[in-house]
């Protein structure tokens, strides 16, 4: 009987443990984005937008989603990889001009300002 009292106990730390495990991935899960207020301060509209933390390969899907960012405008976008505070930029305009911009700090006030590049 006292052998089967221990595996009990054992069970019940064992389904805590995987209570506690599966709450814990759902919160990662849950914090997958980082939301950032970008302000366009451009001269054309940004109809596509990708955000990657600086220092990473892959640009993930447009954070615009069809929805452009008109000139002087401002929006809330919602990011990959929510942990990052620099990210690359990569954007594409109404009139088919591309942009990177690199090392862009999103953990600073808001909203980000997009602006053209010196020539």
């Amino acid at each position: 009987m006292k052998r089967l009292g221990n595996l009990m106990r054992i069970g019940s730390k064992a389904a805590i443990s995987a209570t506690a495990l599966a709450m814990l991935s759902a919160a990662a899960f849950a914090d997958s984005g980082k939301t950032v207020t970008f302000q366009n301060d451009t001269n054309a509209a940004i109809v596509k937008l990708q955000a990657r933390a600086t220092g990473t390969k892959v640009w993930p899907a447009d954070a615009i989603k069809q929805v452009p960012l008109g000139v002087k405008k401002a929006r809330p976008l919602t990011l990959a990889m929510a942990a990052a505070c620099k990210y690359d930029l990569f954007l594409t305009f109404d009139d088919g001009r591309q942009l990177i911009l690199q090392a862009v700090d999103v953990c600073g006030k808001p909203p980000v300002s997009i602006k053209q590049p010196a020539d």
